[in-house]
């Protein structure tokens, strides 16, 4: 129907605009906002999209906002590609030949023959932010583990504390809270299988993201399109999620929490807040 906004409702409501301001061919997806109760991004899309501030465009600012950072993103990638090609590579031999034009050319043809040039795109899971030259870098904090007789029944750590506790057997989850929605879980093997669920329901996860390792990155998975590890005599403790994900759950308190780190790190989702609640 060539309408300027569709919405896409299912797992999440997902945005796409399709008026005259829309760089590309294709309808362009703007925003994808989750089910969580009180969720910022939903408060907004709902004072936008109601009748007098729509008729009175104010998403506009919004919207053209979006539009340059969609731009951004697809000149990044078109010089990432160039920077890439085999063109780029021919023109650095170029330039190192005319800034090494005192050496007889047989001798830098010689030495040339020794060295490859190579321009890689690094891995998703590496990209992080690098330290400037000549900075000192920040000091990480380390958060200490709790000793094993401090109570901790009802209290909560995020997951970034828990990565640098060591959990007993004293640490039983009763809740796992992600972005402010709490999920009530009756024990670890639970609050896995939730956790991957979580993953699935918001599209973090997908088939063609399997298999997803375990915390060691060996030879036993976490998540598998069907149940069994790598080496299929490998033992594990399947569950079924979904259908066409399948969870490994045979793990102690500390394993249990190293693979949702695990698999957060290989998804690429550093933003989520998640927090563990023990009984």
């Amino acid at each position: 129907m060539k309408a300027d906004f569709g919405f896409l409702v299912g797992s999440q409501i997902r945005i796409y605009y399709d008026g005259n301001l829309n760089p590309q061919a294709d309808p362009l997806l703007i925003d994808k906002i989750p089910f969580f109760k009180d969720e910022k991004e939903g408060v907004i899309f709902a004072e936008l999209f109601e009748k007098g501030n729509f008729q009175s465009e104010a998403y506009l600012p919004i919207l053209e906002r979006k539009i340059r950072k969609f731009n951004t993103k697809k000149e990044s990638q078109k010089l990432k590609s160039i920077l890439l090609s085999e063109d780029t590579k021919i023109k650095i031999q170029k330039f190192l030949e005319n800034e090494f034009a005192d050496y007889d050319s047989d001798i830098f043809a010689s030495v040339m023959s020794e060295i490859n040039i190579l321009l890689e795109s690094k891995p998703a899971h590496t990209n992080q932010p690098v330290t400037p030259q000549f900075e000192r870098p920040k000091r990480r904090i380390i958060q200490p583990a709790i000793p094993p007789n401090t109570p901790i029944s009802g209290k909560t750590y995020s997951l970034t504390q828990l990565k640098n506790m060591h959990l007993g057997k004293e640490y039983k989850p009763v809740s796992m809270t992600i972005q402010d929605y709490t999920i009530h879980v009756s024990n670890w093997t639970d609050l896995s299988i939730k956790f991957v669920e979580w993953l699935i329901k918001n599209q973090f996860l997908t088939e063609s993201k399997l298999p997803i390792y375990n915390y060691s990155e060996s030879d036993k998975y976490f998540i598998n399109s069907s149940p069994q590890h790598r080496i299929a005599d490998k033992d594990g403790q399947w569950n079924s999620v979904m259908g066409n994900f399948h969870v490994d759950t045979k793990y102690n308190a500390e394993c249990h929490k190293k693979n949702m780190i695990q698999t957060l790190k290989h998804l690429g989702i550093f933003d989520v807040d998640i927090k563990i609640t023990f009984r």
